[in-house]
């Protein structure tokens, strides 16, 4: 799975054990594409020339401030990525880190998780 937002010049992907919500999601077994867990940010940015090919990942999580899958299907070098070719791509807003907050957010990514099929991207 991969955490991501996307805009005009890339694809930013998290770094999971840099983001509170990733990481816990992670210590209770949630398996993230890591691309490059160094570095000094918490996300990696990736140029549309090489974020189809960077990204793997059965079921990719959009943040609700960049681009959805309908504009990640306009961008050429992404648009046959498996997971965006079998729907399998969702907006996310990370919730705050309260035990109701966290329950009701591990609910809905379990379903997602659940329901997602095995695309060869992974």
């Amino acid at each position: 799975m991969v955490q991501q937002r996307a805009a005009a010049d890339g694809i930013y992907v998290v770094k999971p054990k840099d983001e509170p919500e990733t990481q816990l999601y992670q210590e209770r077994g949630v398996t993230y594409t890591e691309l490059s867990p160094g570095g000094d940010y918490d996300w990696d940015e990736y140029s549309w020339e090489n974020a189809e090919k960077m990204m793997t990942g059965d079921l990719l999580l959009t943040n609700v401030e960049g681009y959805q899958a309908e504009e990640l299907a306009d961008q050429p070098t992404f648009a046959e990525h498996p997971a965006l070719e079998a729907d399998q791509v969702y907006p996310w807003n990370g919730a705050a880190m309260d035990y109701s907050s966290q329950a009701a957010q591990m609910r809905r990514l379990a379903r997602l998780v659940d329901d997602a099929q095995d695309v060869g991207s992974s």
